[in-house]
């Protein structure tokens, strides 16, 4: 069994390599399956990264390896996310907190309740909307206000927030052009590319 389930997708087009893990096929969605609700878990922090999202709790990929990081739609407090809009129904698949042996689980690999303070974080775009039906966008404001109090790099910790989208589909083609140009101006900018 691979240590970690990950697929990078190479897009020509903006030369940019993209990881792709959530919904990266049946081999993932089977490894989070059995592993889970078991420990260790595979989710490592999503705070730096929305892939880093099931990597083993034990990887050695840590925010100083990263330069910049867009992080989309995502689940970052474990502790109480199933208190929030649909999420309650995700307890079958990753536990509740009110269970005191699923809440070690859920703590050891929740991102909002491992940010330290004085790490150098790198330059973090938090992607949400009051629209998202599924994820809270809670959970991106509480990590990107946790993340701007916490870091001691320079580096910007923003947060790219749509009051009418969220990641449930239905944008039109002019507002996904636009929010995908903001992510990739954001990338250029902090990856010093011209």
């Amino acid at each position: 069994m691979p240590q970690r389930v990950v697929g990078l997708r190479y897009e020509a087009d903006d030369g940019l390599p993209e990881v792709i893990l959530k919904g990266a096929g049946p081999l993932a969605e089977a490894l989070l399956r059995q592993r889970m609700r078991q420990g260790p878990p595979l989710v490592k922090n999503e705070a730096l990264l929305d892939a880093l999202y099931r990597l083993p709790i034990d990887s050695p990929i840590g925010p100083e390896l990263f330069q910049a990081v867009i992080c989309g739609a995502p689940l970052l407090d474990m502790v109480r996310y199933d208190k929030f809009k649909v999420a309650k129904f995700w307890v079958p698949e990753y536990g509740s907190a009110d269970d005191p042996k699923q809440f070690q689980v859920l703590y050891k690999y929740s991102p909002y309740h491992h940010v330290e303070k004085g790490v150098k974080y790198p330059a973090v775009m938090f992607v949400t909307g009051d629209a998202d039906t599924r994820v809270d966008p809670l959970h991106a404001r509480k990590m990107a206000a946790l993340l701007q109090a916490s870091t001691a790099s320079e580096k910007p910790i923003l947060l790219h927030y749509d009051t009418k989208a969220g990641h449930s589909g239905g944008l039109p083609i002019d507002r996904l052009i636009e929010n995908n140009a903001d992510e990739l101006a954001f990338l250029v900018w902090q990856l010093g590319m011209q």
